[in-house]
């Protein structure tokens, strides 16, 4: 059975602060507050993971680097990858190519990217549509630090579907 964990990167700077910066938002860093939220996240997400990831793939943008980077500290992970893919303005047809690519050779990936990419992914891989113009478009939204398991049997089948706001009181 192959699986993809799909997560939102954890909490970052605010857009608008950032901003006056004058970096690139691509350069916009998660905060503290997210860091720690997301330690959490990933020590809860240990013992739900059945099996080692093969691959955890993060997008080029510096917050997505950051929460991938915790991820792997508790995670057992094969190897690390970033995917252009996954940068926030890449059509979903094409994330899921290169998903089906990875998943011929590896059984577990977990991908760490942003919304509203995530969303979108995960609702036309549920619907199998190329697009999202369907029925459960907006069905949810993956929050920061949020997490969507989708087993493949051999079909896409949503396991289970986790905020931050249910994973952190069970991680005290």
């Amino acid at each position: 059975m192959k699986e993809v964990y799909i997560v939102r990167h954890a909490i970052a700077e605010d857009r608008i602060e950032f901003a006056k910066s004058g970096l690139l938002d691509s350069e916009r860093p998660i905060t503290e507050q997210g860091r720690h939220k997301m330690i959490k996240i990933s020590e809860w997400l240990k013992h739900q993971i059945e099996s080692d990831i093969d691959l955890i793939a993060y997008s080029p943008l510096v917050r997505s680097k950051q929460t991938c980077d915790i991820l792997k500290k508790t995670i057992n992970c094969k190897s690390v990858d970033l995917w252009d893919e996954l940068e926030p303005s890449t059509q979903v047809l094409k994330l899921k190519n290169k998903i089906f690519n990875e998943l011929e050779l590896k059984n577990n990936i977990m991908l760490v990217g942003h919304e509203p990419q995530l969303t979108s992914l995960v609702q036309s891989l549920l619907s199998k549509a190329e697009t999202t113009t369907n029925p459960i478009q907006n069905f949810f939204k993956l929050k920061k630090g949020g997490v969507v398991c989708i087993t493949f049997k051999p079909e896409p089948v949503l396991k289970w579907f986790v905020t931050p706001k249910n994973i952190l009181p069970l991680s005290l």
